[in-house]
């Protein structure tokens, strides 16, 4: 990549894509051969080694990398407000999240093309993501001792596989990640185009109808820039809409109440916003090995040397899915960790642990986001307005109840005879709580979101859905949205292959245009 200044920009770019994220690096990567393009990313150019060690990502979360959103107060989950990561800085949030590289299940593809008609047929689905596999196949490495040793149970009893779980399935295996010589491997790697970091856009402009440019904050000053062909939005489903917000463009009401004006009355803009919650049951393992920070000197060189050992675990490092994929309103998944989940990376334990944390694919419950009201203290400040984002965790019953089933089930797996002499004991909820009444209340402490936001500017056929098929915003020219906003539904598995599919995709029919 060639990282621009203000001074040193062309004003000649063809394309301008906002957010440097799985989604905004593969479009650049494809439009990057055919036109001038530079990606403008908020954050900064970061080599820091929380964002570069595997197992050292969640030690980016809440720092200058992490945009840090925060939640409403959840009712269903002890009123608590969640603190929601997501990567501000050159590679987006694939530079802090656990490196998954999963495709969905045939379900949810029938769901996608459901939402969006036939330029959204399985068949030219499953034909890109071939494409995307050619580009980036993930890799399956080495497992910590604490989940090698849960792996071989589940082999010898039949409930496993050592093949790498690159669509979801129902026996535990070890998850692909998108890792290569024990660090994370990023699409940004491929990007040979202008890349402006520090950069944050303030607001579209918009000339009848149709985006035209985009203006900037940088180095203090607000610059404009203009697009010869296309402006393109991949900056998550948080960012998006806020930019869509300043720009005038969202729900009218919504908008007058925090003082913004409306040009562009688009009502579902913000609503629809989903989330995946995970809860943890943790063990403590008979034998092992404890996983704490700091790492140990021998750990710290083997990493160094090798690129192995705890240092280059992505922590989610096995995986399944609790029931056939094809039912996917009572799918959960299990991201299977050799950490004690509740702990890591903030308290020492000093015994071995496994944790599976236990999420539901395919929840009912949604929420919204909205400029915060200047009643509720939200200022008019075009340049970065404070929101209120309330995911509605838990507000449909359904999901609630289809939790504690799935937790039950996992815990009557786990507590088989077959993993006697591997497991010693049940930390958390632990052997305690076994009334609904406890579990609940655990379950309301200490469930947390597995930061898969998605569905605030829904994608589809329904002329009501704020984009189109070809990921264009209804009724503004010159304009696309592509990044996980635009999911019609919250996907049943972790998103990020997903919407690099999608960015492949949309530079596809933007390279037909061209």
């Amino acid at each position: 990549m060639r990282i621009v200044t203000p001074g040193s920009l062309s004003n000649n770019y063809d394309y301008l894509i906002v957010g440097s994220g799985p989604a905004g690096s593969m479009l650049a990567s494809q439009l990057q051969h055919v036109g001038r393009v530079l990606v403008l990313e908020a954050g900064s150019i970061h080599q820091g080694r929380f964002s570069h060690t595997p197992a050292l990502y969640p030690r980016s979360f809440a720092t200058r990398i992490d945009w840090n959103y925060q939640t409403t107060p959840q009712p269903h989950l002890a009123h608590r407000k969640f603190s929601w990561p997501s990567g501000k800085t050159i590679g987006g949030s694939s530079a802090i999240n656990a490196m998954i590289r999963i495709e969905p299940a045939l379900a949810c593809l029938k769901q996608l093309e459901h939402h969006c008609g036939s330029d959204w047929s399985i068949g030219s689905i499953l034909k890109t993501f071939d494409r995307l596999r050619s580009l980036w196949q993930g890799t399956t490495p080495e497992l910590h001792a604490n989940t090698s040793s849960l792996l071989a149970r589940a082999i010898a009893q039949g409930v496993g596989t050592s093949e790498g779980l690159a669509t979801p399935g129902w026996k535990i295996s070890p998850y692909v990640r998108m890792q290569s010589g024990g660090k994370r491997q990023s699409i940004r790697q491929r990007l040979i185009c202008d890349v402006m970091a520090d950069a944050t856009v303030s607001k579209l402009v918009i000339e009848s109808d149709r985006v035209t440019g985009l203006l900037v904050d940088v180095e203090g000053t607000q610059i404009a820039l203009r697009a010869n062909q296309q402006i393109i939005l991949c900056c998550g489903a948080i960012q998006t809409p806020r930019l869509l917000f300043q720009s005038g463009i969202g729900p009218s009401d919504s908008l007058g109440d925090a003082g913004l004006v409306c040009t562009h009355r688009v009502e579902r803009i913000g609503v629809g916003l989903q989330d995946h919650l995970v809860y943890p049951l943790v063990f403590r393992l008979r034998n092992g090995q404890a996983f704490s920070l700091p790492f140990s000197r021998d750990d710290r060189l083997r990493y160094v040397r090798e690129g192995k050992g705890p240092m280059s675990s992505n922590l989610a490092e096995l995986g399944a899915f609790t029931v056939p994929t094809d039912t996917l309103q009572e799918t959960f998944q299990w991201h299977i960790t050799p950490t004690h989940y509740l702990a890591y990376p903030n308290i020492p334990v000093p015994y071995p642990c496994v944790s599976i944390g236990i999420t539901q694919c395919k929840p009912t419950s949604s929420g919204a986001m909205i400029p915060l009201p200047a009643t509720e203290g939200g200022e008019c400040n075009l340049r970065s307005i404070p929101l209120r984002i309330d995911p509605g965790y838990l507000s449909d019953n359904r999901d609630k109840q289809a939790y504690f089933k799935a937790i039950q089930l996992t815990r009557e797996f786990f507590h088989r005879d077959i993993w006697n002499d591997l497991l010693e004991e049940e930390i958390a909820p632990g052997p305690k709580r076994v009334t609904s009444e406890s579990l609940a209340s655990h379950f309301e402490r200490f469930a947390t979101t597995l930061y898969h936001y998605s569905g605030t500017c829904q994608m589809g056929i329904d002329p009501r859905a704020p984009v189109d098929p070809r990921f264009k915003l209804r009724g503004i020219e010159g304009l696309r949205i592509c990044d996980a906003s635009v999911f019609p539904e919250i996907l049943g598995c972790n998103p990020q292959t997903t919407i690099m599919m999608l960015a492949m995709r949309l530079g596809d029919w933007l390279l037909e245009d061209s």
